[in-house]
């Protein structure tokens, strides 16, 4: 749904065109209201540290942390953590996508914070998951 394709790369054409047209209204109001208008549009982070191992044997699951209920669980690969990370990259790129379409207007910025994540995220080296209580973790469980 957020993707053209199975690669995750080339955002949905639908999507941009949502995201266009809430842009779109709110630039409408916020002119009407103020001649000094911004809209900053700020992306998503991605969630996970995607090449640690570590995780590849640790489940999230409510029920399994912090004792294992004996019953199976969804582990978070790499694999998996890739797959999430690629989602929030494309959701991005639609993001950028929909606001480039305003680009005549200066008063639409995309705020890109993801870099500021690294060190912060889920699954980073020397954590042990799910660790509540990382104070690093710019993420809430």
């Amino acid at each position: 749904m957020i993707a053209q394709d199975d690669s995750h790369s080339t955002p949905n054409n639908a999507l941009v065109a949502k995201i266009d047209a809430v842009i779109k209204k709110i630039l409408t109001v916020g002119k009407k209201n103020s001649d000094r208008f911004k809209l900053y549009v700020t992306g998503y982070g991605q969630l996970f540290n995607d090449e640690d191992p570590y995780c590849d044997t640790v489940t999230f699951a409510r029920t399994a942390n912090p004792d294992n209920d004996g019953k199976k669980h969804v582990m978070m690969t790499r694999e998996l953590r890739r797959d999430f990370n690629a989602m929030v990259r494309v959701v991005n790129a639609a993001i950028k996508k929909a606001i480039g379409q305003n680009s005549g207007s200066s008063i639409v910025r995309f705020i890109d914070f993801d870099a500021a994540l690294n060190g912060a995220r889920f699954c980073e080296p020397g954590v042990k998951e799910p660790d509540q209580n990382n104070p690093n973790a710019a993420f809430f469980h």
